[in-house]
């Protein structure tokens, strides 16, 4: 049979690519964020306000830069059952050989699994009071991202091995003040994300089709490791109002940005063939980050006493799905993935407590909507909805230097993971030539190779952070 015919059919091994979990992998660090033990940092005078609200440089009467140095510890488990079909040719004619077109036969696997990966997240602000009106500063900071490795034996590994998602935002800012009790801020946000995802293509017996060769054409359990990276550009921007000398508040919104990602992807299978016929290809899809509003404000009670309060709304949903296309011209591969993303609102209350005058107390507590609802968990990354539970110390050193320690606790609540294989296609009980086999190819959606996945998933997160802010 000819050489052709073999590669196309070792299409069907192909998995859903990282590319595709981009989406799924995009998920917000909120802890990552200043003053850990307080999740209503967007009206303060603190460098690392700036992404939260840049009108906040306004507050700042002197030079300043700010650092945060935060380490997540990523906790997840998964109990329930997946479903893989195993492709294997068909003997109708009674020959022996398989000769008659490709059936599915289902294997079920049932168990737990659990991810346990931690991520380091540093962070750096500058403001400079280029004018007593006018402020202008920078962020470096890491607002997205997440870690997941379930391993390479477990029940999910049909559907994912381990993915993760680094960014770097890079948030230029500009605030000025037209008078003293309001200022208003904009920036421009210059974000690069990287991305890696693998998973297995499971088939317990091997896959065997090729009339007359099956002996020399065997394909056995296949890992498919994927990797994209690239830029993408938005903007941000906000008010603040001083409505009286205790009483700030802030309203910012930050733009959705989107960027094409070429993912390469490799295939590990113990093949030689596949090895050197199909071991690297490219597909692209696009990676989408929300849009967010902010509202935020701070009371100062007395001289002991702060208090806070902000609510946020992430446009989850305007992103209906993924489309994959292969910009390969070797490899025929497209596919579109329908996304289950609902806008999700949080809530947070914090307050600041003055012990005396080299100590200050925090504390917080964030409530947020799921991205995905109880009833469709994500199994990428925390999904659900959550509660957010932070303290934390600050050191006052210097009139210029404070130290700040803090550790934070987010609790997800546990989710039903509900995912579909589709119906069985419809193929040819003959496959005769190369076009025929990849018409067949392109009828087998990506989601029925990958099977059912049916269990519950339960996340919760530590967070332990270092901060500084050093004022000149």
């Amino acid at each position: 049979m000819e050489r052709s015919f073999r590669r196309s059919v070792a299409l069907l091994l192909f998995p859903l690519l990282s590319s595709a979990h981009a989406g799924f992998t995009i998920a917000p660090q909120e802890i990552w964020s200043s003053n850990l033990a307080n999740p209503c940092h967007g009206v303060e005078s603190d460098a690392l306000s700036i992404y939260a609200n840049p009108a906040s440089m306004g507050l700042a009467t002197q030079h300043q830069i700010a650092g945060n140095f935060s380490l997540l510890l990523y906790r997840k488990k998964f109990t329930g059952t997946a479903s893989i079909p195993r492709l294997e040719a068909e003997d109708d004619d009674g020959s022996g050989a398989d000769d008659e077109g490709i059936i599915f036969y289902g294997n079920e696997f049932t168990g737990s699994a659990k991810s346990r990966k931690n991520q380091f997240i540093p962070t750096i602000g500058i403001i400079s009071n280029a004018h007593k009106d006018l402020k202008v500063g920078i962020i470096i900071h890491s607002p997205f991202g997440g870690r997941t490795s379930f391993g390479q034996d477990s029940v999910l590994t049909g559907h994912i091995i381990r993915t993760k998602l680094k960014t770097v935002n890079i948030t230029p800012s500009i605030s000025y003040s037209p008078f003293d009790m309001f200022s208003v801020g904009a920036g421009l946000q210059l974000q690069h994300f990287e991305l890696s995802h693998s998973r297995r293509f499971m088939v317990s017996d091997g896959f065997t089709i090729d009339p007359g060769l099956a002996d020399d054409f065997f394909l056995p359990t296949t890992i498919v490791h994927s990797s994209a990276k690239n830029w993408t550009v938005g903007w941000t921007a906000g008010l603040l109002a001083k409505l009286s000398p205790r009483w700030n508040i802030g309203f910012s919104y930050q733009s959705q940005m989107a960027g094409k990602a070429k993912a390469y992807t490799n295939l590990i299978p113990s093949n030689d063939y596949l090895a050197h016929g199909y071991s690297t290809f490219m597909t692209q899809s696009t990676v989408y980050f929300p849009s967010k509003f902010n509202l935020n404000t701070s009371v100062i009670v007395d001289d002991t006493w702060t208090l806070f309060a902000d609510m946020s709304f992430t446009n989850w949903n305007k992103k209906k799905g993924i489309s994959i296309i292969s910009v390969d011209d070797n490899v025929n591969y497209n596919d579109n993935f329908n996304l289950d993303w609902h806008n999700a609102f949080a809530a947070g209350l914090g307050a600041s407590i003055k012990l005396n005058e080299l100590f200050s107390f925090r504390l917080g507590y964030r409530y947020s909507q799921g991205l995905t609802r109880k009833s469709n968990a994500s199994v990428y990354f925390p999904s659900t909805r959550s509660d957010l539970y932070s303290i934390g110390a600050t050191y006052h050193a210097t009139s210029d230097l404070d130290w700040t320690l803090g550790y934070g606790y987010r609790y997800n609540k546990k989710g039903n993971v509900n995912y579909s294989k589709g119906s069985t296609p419809v193929l040819p009980e003959i496959i005769a030539d190369d076009d025929a086999v990849r018409r067949a190819i392109n009828n087998i959606p990506t989601q029925f190779l990958k099977g059912e996945l049916r269990g519950k998933i339960k996340y919760h997160t530590h967070a332990v952070s270092i901060q500084f802010n050093y004022r000149f």
